[in-house]
């Protein structure tokens, strides 16, 4: 069974520097940046949004919390998603 989770947006007045869930601006890495490129053209791919998993209104099991970050490449035909972990030494 599927049930509504009631989402709001609220528009940044400023760069957010926090691990927060949010779509689009600038990932906020927890460790070292870990920016993909595509696999087909070898371009940066374009960053979507990020989940920061302990201030979701929603349990995901993702280890012992962390942020995900999405990607998607230029052409619009692949995509990524990457997670740190606090601690981590790299991005997965």
């Amino acid at each position: 069974m599927t049930v509504p989770v009631p989402l709001a947006f609220t528009p940044a007045e400023h760069r957010v520097g926090t691990p927060v869930t949010k779509l689009g601006g600038q990932p906020v890495w927890l460790e070292q940046p870990a920016w993909p490129l595509s696999r087909s053209s070898g371009e940066p791919m374009q960053f979507l949004g990020q989940l920061a998993v302990d201030r979701l209104p929603f349990w995901i099991n993702f280890g012992d919390g962390g942020v995900g970050y999405a990607f998607l490449s230029p052409d619009g035909l692949e995509g990524r998603f990457l997670w740190q972990s606090p601690g981590d030494e790299e991005a997965w």
